[in-house]
């Protein structure tokens, strides 16, 4: 049977759980401004706040080709090339990545998993470098896997980029003749 006693100390640990859950789905860092308007016909899925995320783990990943000093039209173009990677891929991993995105705008979850205490726009690359390589080589495969999702989705946007094909030596496809 239960008590008084237990059925307060119940509702006391529920106040405190649903109180906790509350502050962690809603502590998001403040909005951000895009820092690259869209371009003519809009973005087809990258939302502006996902910028500051995507531009913190390119100079990670695409380290040393994106220079530390990255032109601004470079930026805009890694970011069309990025949108255009994001709105091909299948609609599961789309729902699977945003969720991701959602997760790591988050202070807590973001400090807790990632190891990044501050906002994106604010993270070094040794920090985003320290934070990938702890997911690569997670023992948890859903770390591993996000690890693999991002860094391919970056490399894609990269190499989509015909500019970038020299700077590897790649001379682009084989023309056909008719």
């Amino acid at each position: 049977m239960v008590t008084r006693r237990r059925f307060l100390q119940w509702g006391a640990a529920s106040v405190v759980i649903a109180g906790a859950g509350s502050l962690m789905t809603t502590w998001d860092d403040p909005p951000h401004p895009a820092q690259f308007p869209p371009p003519d016909g809009g973005w087809q899925i990258l939302q502006p706040q996902q910028q500051a995320f995507w531009l913190a783990l390119a100079p990670a990943v695409l380290h040393p080709l994106w220079p530390a000093s990255m032109p601004r039209q470079h930026v805009e173009r890694f970011l069309h090339q990025l949108d255009g990677v994001l709105a091909n891929l299948a609609h599961e991993q789309q729902e699977s990545l945003n969720l991701l995105l959602q997760a790591l705008r988050k202070r807590l979850f973001r400090h807790v998993i990632a190891g990044v205490s501050h906002p994106w726009q604010e993270a070094t690359r040794q920090e985003v470098e320290a934070f990938l390589q702890d997911w690569r080589h997670s023992s948890l495969t859903h770390l591993r896997a996000g690890y693999q999702g991002l860094k391919t989705v970056i490399l894609a946007a990269w190499y989509a980029d015909k500019q970038t094909w020299p700077h590897i030596g790649y001379p682009g496809p084989p023309h056909l003749k008719k």
